[in-house]
Formats: C-alpha cells, sequence, structure tokens
C-alpha cells in the first residue's frame, strides 16, 4: 500500500499541470534572470527570444567573442562580472554586426577594434562607425 501511494505521489508531484504550467511561463524564467544575474543583465534581453532562451544562454556562452559577434549585451556583461571580455577580434565582430554603442562600451572597458574592423565597417558602409573609429585613431587600411 505504502509503494503504491508513493507512486501515486510522485506521478502528482512530476505531472502537476500548475507546476508545468509555472514552468512554461515565460514570467518564471524572467524571474529567475532577475535572480541569479541581475536586473542590469536581464533588460538587455534581445526581443526576439524569450526569458527561457536568455537564462539557458547565460548559463551555456562562456566566450565573449561569440557573444560580441552575436551582438549580446546580456551576455557580455554576464561574461564581465566573471573577469571575461572580449579582445580585439570580439571588437571587429562587432563593428561587423553594425552596434555602435556595444562599440562604446567596449571602448569604456579598454577594448577597441582593429583597422581590419575599420576595413569591415567601411566596405558595409556603416559610415557611422567608421567615423567614429577615425576619431578613435582607428582608420581602415587596404592592402
Amino acid at each position: 500500500m505504502l509503494k503504491k501511494l508513493n507512486n501515486i505521489l510522485f506521478f502528482l508531484a512530476t505531472n502537476n499541470i500548475y507546476t508545468l504550467t509555472i514552468m512554461s511561463d515565460d514570467e518564471h524564467w524572467h524571474q529567475k534572470v532577475l535572480a541569479e544575474f541581475g536586473k542590469k543583465v536581464a533588460k538587455w534581453k534581445p526581443p526576439q527570444i524569450s526569458y527561457e532562451i536568455q537564462y539557458e544562454e547565460l548559463n551555456r556562452i562562456d566566450d565573449p567573442n561569440l557573444a560580441a559577434k552575436y551582438a549580446r549585451m546580456d551576455i557580455l556583461l554576464n561574461l564581465k562580472s566573471k573577469g571575461k571580455l572580449p579582445d580585439m577580434e570580439g571588437a571587429n565582430e562587432v563593428v561587423y554586426v553594425d552596434n555602435l554603442k556595444m562599440l562604446k562600451w567596449l571602448k569604456k572597458q579598454g577594448i577597441l577594434p582593429t583597422s581590419l574592423g575599420a576595413r569591415w565597417a567601411e566596405g558595409l558602409s556603416y559610415f557611422h562607425i567608421v567615423e567614429w573609429l577615425k576619431k578613435e585613431g582607428i582608420h581602415p587600411v587596404w592592402y
């Protein structure tokens, strides 16, 4: 009888509709992101993904250059708290994805792209980035 009761309790605990509803609720995942990573990180969630995906990617992606390549400010902020920042190659990737705001943030961290990044910006007609890089003393070099 006790074994049957334990089986029933296990079934109810693992198949509870209320529990399953909460776990799929984006607000639940939003609260998890806030609790584990903070408001500063949570606010940078890209609009095209859910908080569940943001939570999973914040826990999975450990490469700051990859985060830069995909313009994921939330992940960069999380990695910065762990002492990890992209290098110049990552900054070049930020140029490639046309994200001047992130470039300015990287500059505050002491990271700037190279002349290769400036060349990409010029070749892709990102003239606002070309001008900003020139002000920073970084010019496109064509070989």
